[in-house]
């Protein structure tokens, strides 16, 4: 019991220790892409999440882009970064070197999340900047869609039969980490009442005079209402903690959306022939 105590202490400090370095943050939960980077469902689609340190969020992006082929896949054989351009559509370009390839490849990466955290760093402050980029395989041509949400669906819901487990599953450590810690000391309370009980009701059993054992009982019965009282405790929280694990909003992930088809539909008007108009439907895939 002493050992957990001092393991919930310990997490505590170091949890009380990160909020004091960090001064502001982006969102309230740090997102769950940030420690898990996604896979990606196709092998010439990776998702690569870049840190780095800026003084003004206005560098953020152009950083963390050159910064990009430092994180791509050692299997891609990519030699240095060449030169980059933004595309029309929200996404940029980048070529680079191959190795052992005279020319520099084009590289589509889209900038599909972003996260910063202001921190302290010594004697000064900088932003913590994390940018999560989809990126496609040199020369290759890849689509997969991908969307952002905070919803996690049944699983913390089940994992919630460990008080705690399913808010840590969604990105709330620090709630976890309460109703967990809170839980651990019901049920020790549980535990010593009972006990105390169990001890009081034995030298009740054992004493012959009758002031003593009904002392004895008294304060037996005491600890068992503490007991029961512990309980409703332990009870109340596990049923707010399923609750909770399945109400409550997560830290943002991405998922790929596998079902989504992507396609665009354009209406234009035109001729089939000099004297008759007609209406045209283009449906790009």
């Amino acid at each position: 019991m002493k050992k957990i105590l001092l393991l919930l202490c310990c997490f505590f400090a170091i949890g009380l220790v990160q909020a004091n370095n960090t001064l502001q943050k982006s969102d309230k939960m740090i997102p769950h892409w940030v420690k898990h980077t996604p896979k990606s469902e196709n092998p010439n689609i990776a998702y690569r999440v870049v840190q780095v340190y800026v003084d003004n969020l206005n560098d953020m992006h152009r950083k963390s882009l050159m910064e990009l082929t430092n994180y791509l896949p050692q299997s891609w054989e990519v030699n240095r970064y060449a030169e980059w351009q933004v595309k029309g559509n929200g996404s940029n370009e980048i070529k680079v070197m191959l190795e052992g390839s005279p020319v520099a490849v084009p590289m589509d990466c889209k900038e599909v999340d972003s996260y910063w955290e202001y921190v302290r760093i010594g004697y000064s402050n900088k932003y913590r900047c994390y940018v999560l980029y989809q990126v496609v395989r040199p020369g290759a041509r890849a689509v997969e869609y991908t969307r952002l949400t905070d919803k996690y669906g049944f699983g913390p819901v089940a994992l919630s039969i460990i008080p705690g487990a399913g808010q840590m599953y969604k990105g709330s450590y620090l709630k976890g980490g309460l109703i967990m810690g809170f839980s651990v000391l019901a049920a020790g309370g549980i535990v010593f009442c009972e006990s105390t009980k169990a001890g009081y009701m034995a030298l009740a059993n054992k004493d012959h005079n009758a002031t003593n054992i009904k002392n004895y009982t008294n304060t037996a019965n005491n600890w068992g209402t503490g007991s029961y009282i512990c309980i409703g405790a332990l009870a109340g929280l596990w049923i707010y903690n399923i609750i909770d694990a399945g109400v409550a909003r997560g830290a943002r992930r991405m998922v790929v959306d596998s079902k989504f088809k992507g396609y665009s539909m354009r209406l234009a008007p035109t001729m089939i022939d000099p004297y008759t108009p007609a209406l045209t439907a283009c449906i790009t895939f």
